[in-house]
Formats: C-alpha cells, sequence, structure tokens
C-alpha cells in the first residue's frame, strides 16, 4: 500500500511540475513500436509590411553567361563603377549610374576570385595563382604577380598595400605600386577542406581574414605582424568530413566588431583586441551582412 501511495504523490509530482508533458513527446509512432521523438512543427510565416518597393534601374550582361561567375568572383562597387570579372578571363567596369561598359579587359586567365578594388586598382586573381592588377579607369594592366597556390577569392588593399590569401593557407600583402611581395604568414590548414578561401578585409592598416582551420586572423596592413587571432568554432565529429569548420565568407566589421561565420561551426562576434563577444552555433560559407542593427547570415540549408 504504501508502495502504491509513493508511485500515486510521484506520477502528481511530475504532473505538477509540467514534466509529465515531456514524456509525452516520446511516443510510437510505428508499429513496430519503437519510441521516436516528435518533430517539432515550423511556426506559422507571419505577412510582411512592404516598406519599400525596389524598382529596377538597368540591367546588363556584362562579361559572359551567368554560368561563368562563381562564389569567388563577386562584384565590387568604387569610383561610380561596379567592376566584375568572369572564370575565362574577362574583366569590366559598368557605370553604376546607367549599366553603359566603360572599358572591358581581356585576360585569357581562368580567373577565381575577384573583382577586388584597392585605390585605384581593381584585382583578380587566378586558379593559376597570378595576381594581376588593373587601372579602375581603363582597365589597363599595371602589373601581375605570381603566387604560390590557386586564388579563390578577390583580393583586397588600401591603396599601400595589396593583400591575397590563397588556397594552401597563406596570405601575402603586396606592394600595390609593384606587385613585390612585402609580408607573408602562414597557418597549418587541416588534410580536408572546402574548396575556397575568405576574402581579406582590409580597413586602414588593418588586415582581417579568416581560415580553414577555423579561426580568424587580424594583422598589420604594413607589415604583416600578427595582432590578434581568435577560434570561432572547434571542429566537431569522429572523420575529417564531419570535422571540416571553413572560414570561407569574408568577415564583416561594424563599430570595431568583426562578425564571421563558419561552415559547420559557429558565428562569432569578435571585439578589436581579438576578445570573443558571442558565438551561436550556425552552418555557412557566407559572409555576414548588416543592417538595422542586426546581423544577418544565410546558412547552408
Amino acid at each position: 500500500m504504501k508502495r502504491v501511495l509513493l508511485l500515486a504523490s510521484f506520477l502528481m509530482l511530475l504532473t505538477g511540475c509540467g514534466l509529465w508533458k515531456s514524456f509525452e513527446e516520446f511516443v510510437p509512432d510505428t508499429d513496430d513500436g519503437v519510441v521516436r521523438e516528435k518533430k517539432a512543427e515550423p511556426a506559422l510565416l507571419k505577412g510582411i509590411n512592404h516598406e519599400v518597393k525596389p524598382r529596377k534601374l538597368w540591367s546588363t550582361n556584362a562579361v559572359g553567361d551567368y554560368e561563368s561567375v562563381g562564389s569567388g568572383l563577386k562584384p565590387s562597387l568604387a569610383h561610380g563603377k561596379i567592376y566584375v570579372a568572369d572564370h575565362d578571363g574577362d574583366v569590366a567596369a559598368i557605370d553604376a549610374s546607367t549599366g553603359l561598359r566603360v572599358w572591358q579587359t581581356e585576360l585569357d586567365l581562368p580567373l577565381g576570385g575577384g573583382a577586388g578594388v584597392s585605390g585605384d586598382l581593381v584585382l583578380v586573381g587566378s586558379i593559376d595563382g597570378d595576381v594581376i592588377a588593373l587601372a579602375a579607369e581603363t582597365g589597363a594592366e599595371l602589373w601581375r604577380a605570381q603566387l604560390s597556390s590557386e586564388i579563390l577569392a578577390a583580393p583586397s588593399g588600401n591603396g599601400d598595400i595589396v593583400v591575397v590569401q590563397v588556397q594552401d593557407g597563406r596570405i601575402m600583402g603586396l606592394e600595390a605600386s609593384s606587385g613585390n611581395e612585402r609580408w607573408q604568414f602562414e597557418v597549418d590548414v587541416p588534410v580536408l577542406t572546402l574548396r575556397g578561401t575568405s576574402a581579406p578585409l582590409v580597413v586602414g592598416n588593418t588586415v582581417v581574414a579568416g581560415f580553414a582551420n577555423g579561426k580568424v586572423y587580424a594583422f598589420s596592413a604594413a607589415t604583416g605582424d600578427l595582432r590578434w587571432e581568435n577560434r570561432v568554432t572547434i571542429p566537431q565529429g569522429r572523420s575529417e568530413l564531419e570535422r571540416m569548420m571553413d572560414i570561407d565568407g569574408q568577415p564583416l566589421l561594424v563599430d570595431q566588431v568583426v562578425y564571421a561565420t563558419s561552415y559547420q561551426g559557429r558565428v562569432g562576434a569578435i571585439s578589436r583586441t581579438g576578445r570573443g563577444i558571442w558565438y551561436q552555433d550556425i552552418n555557412s560559407v557566407h559572409g555576414p551582412a548588416f543592417g538595422l542593427q542586426q546581423v544577418y547570415v544565410v546558412e547552408t540549408d
């Protein structure tokens, strides 16, 4: 009798605490009697009040077929022009107000990164490791440099230095006037990585870049000296495939805070001294965006 009373009291306690409901979420849903967890239903989508209605001003086929533009080849806006490149080596400048082509240059190289802008230079990189600098006003080639590995993200710069990250784990600083190497920094990359790299972010004399080891680094643009590093994500899982944690999207700087995303990892907010402010689990190969005091991330799904 005492055992019955104890069992009844225990069940009443579970019900009173709201714990009984949690057990109802685990019920047999098939004839085999296997207990499976019920999946949560997606929330209902709310209506959106369109405060701004976009209006198309112009469109143009800048450099070729749509399929020829890859993830490492993104347009850049500077000097009132949009600079764009394709895999076949065509680079073009489009007037941002009219959509008219200002110039087009055919490099006859398999491009993998571009178009970046540094001062009066337009920069592209090839999968053969070439960095090419073009005059932003005319498209004339000014110099080219041969680096150690393929380039799959746009070079960046501040007018004095051009910064390029290559697939083998190196980041290099080149003289903007000549393309000569001024400094380089190398990290150990995992055995298995995504085919892509983060485009370096150059702000003033600071370079911020993410690598395939899940870390974000900050350097001096002038000398390449390491200022700080921050591990955005920690590898999880047993296999090399499960432990991939590349940072392929370009970091974002807003109000002295760096935001970065990682594959199979996290999105993190990092202070200007390298201290982690917050992290949240997320899976993304794209860099974050900012607007209306919010950070936006596109996940792999």
